[in-house]
């Protein structure tokens, strides 16, 4: 399976425009046997702020169409290019798992606000429990109501469309699109908890790019 990670821009050492793609990522793709590819915008000059041009944006598609999958990856700063796609891949049912601002982004895409945080930035691999909505996939996926993550973020999200299904002390910690093939979002970094709960997640993002494989 072929599993796109969105690209992120980033400077290199030089002070050159480059695109950013977290090798801890790419390693919890591996280990699923799947091929993880970066998917690099062409957009002028990395500045992923600026409006997309329609032609960009069907390069942008035709970029994910050859993935069987997409990870939303966390990073510093939300663009709007995150945005656009974040919407494609809901309404194209395109299995989706977004990390840490890749939440952020689904919950953005559908009408939601982005605030500052800077209490939930934890060197500890644990740092604090989620509570999970009983009524809703994750639940289905882990099968607990209580599990302890990690955190690393410095905003958050709130009064999004999407259902919020896992919270911390008034911070939304997960976001799902209930009636998409897998559209889930978590506020934690699962592909460097190497724990059941964290397995468990991605198994179901495989199991689900599999079963629409199969349809």
């Amino acid at each position: 399976m072929i599993i796109g990670i969105i690209g992120r821009p980033a400077k290199t050492d030089l002070d050159n425009d480059g695109v950013l793609i977290y090798k801890n990522v790419c390693d919890k793709l591996y280990s699923y046997n799947c091929l993880p590819i970066g998917l690099v915008p062409n957009v002028q000059g990395m500045n992923f702020n600026k409006n997309v041009s329609e032609k960009e944006f069907e390069q942008m598609t035709d970029l994910i169409n050859i993935c069987d999958g997409i990870v939303l990856q966390g990073g510093e700063e939300l663009n709007n290019y995150d945005i656009m796609m974040a919407k494609y891949l809901y309404d194209a049912d395109i299995p989706t798992l977004g990390i840490c601002l890749g939440m952020q982004t689904m919950g953005v895409a559908f009408d939601g606000i982005i605030v500052r945080d800077d209490d939930h930035d934890c060197k500890s691999q644990y740092a604090h429990y989620v509570k999970i909505n009983k009524d809703s996939k994750l639940y289905e996926i882990i099968g607990k109501e209580f599990i302890f993550v990690n955190s690393k973020h410095h905003e958050k999200v709130f009064n999004t469309c999407l259902d919020e299904v896992a919270s911390f002390e008034n911070t939304v910690e997960a976001l799902e699109g209930k009636d998409k093939t897998f559209y889930l979002g978590v506020q934690w970094h699962p592909e460097i908890l190497y724990d059941d709960n964290s397995d468990k997640i991605f198994n179901a993002f495989i199991n689900a790019i599999l079963q629409k494989k199969n349809k």
